[in-house]
C-alpha cells in the first residue's frame, strides 16, 4: 500500500509541475479594457515621447463630463458623464491615418499629360455619292445571294 500511495503522489506531483509549466508559457491576453497608461507613447523624437491618449475634463456638478482625445488617431475622442447617469460615447470624424510620429509627406502628383494633336477631319461625302455607294453594296449582297441560291439549285 506504501508503494501505491508514493506513485500516486508523484504522479501528482508531475501533473502540478506540467500545469505550472503550462501556465507560465501561456502569452498573456490582451485585454480590450487597458488602462489608457498601458499604451505605448508616439515617438516623434526621443526627447519628447506623446502619450497616445489627452484626457481632460470639462464642466462642473452634474455637467462634468470627461474626454479623451487620441493623439494616435486624430478625429478619436472617447466621452463620459456620470451624473444624473452613466453615458458615454465614442466618434471618430478622420481621414483613417494613424498618426506614426513622423512627418506625412503625399506622395507627387505625376505629370499632366501633353495635349493631343488635332486629328484631321474627313470631309463629308456629299449625299448623292454616299446614296450611290449604298446602292453598289446593296446590289453586290444581292448577286451574292442569287450566286448562292443557284448552287444550291
Amino acid at each position: 500500500s506504501e508503494s501505491s500511495s508514493s506513485s500516486s503522489s508523484s504522479s501528482s506531483s508531475e501533473e502540478e509541475e506540467e500545469e505550472a509549466a503550462e501556465e507560465e508559457e501561456e502569452p498573456e491576453e490582451d485585454h480590450l479594457l487597458n488602462d489608457l497608461s498601458a499604451d505605448a507613447p508616439i515617438v516623434e523624437s526621443e526627447e519628447t515621447p506623446v502619450p497616445r491618449w489627452a484626457v481632460r475634463t470639462v464642466g462642473a456638478g452634474q455637467y462634468q463630463t470627461s474626454y479623451a482625445v487620441s493623439t494616435a488617431w486624430p478625429g478619436a475622442v472617447a466621452f463620459c458623464s456620470t451624473k444624473p447617469s452613466v453615458k458615454f460615447a465614442n466618434i471618430y470624424i478622420g481621414f483613417g491615418l494613424e498618426n506614426t510620429g513622423k512627418a506625412f509627406t503625399p506622395k507627387p502628383m505625376p505629370p499632366v499629360a501633353p495635349e493631343p494633336e488635332d486629328v484631321a477631319e474627313d470631309e463629308d461625302v456629299p449625299l448623292d455619292k454616299e446614296n450611290e455607294t449604298l446602292k453598289e453594296m446593296e446590289e453586290a449582297n444581292w448577286n451574292e445571294e442569287d450566286e448562292g441560291e443557284e448552287e444550291e439549285d
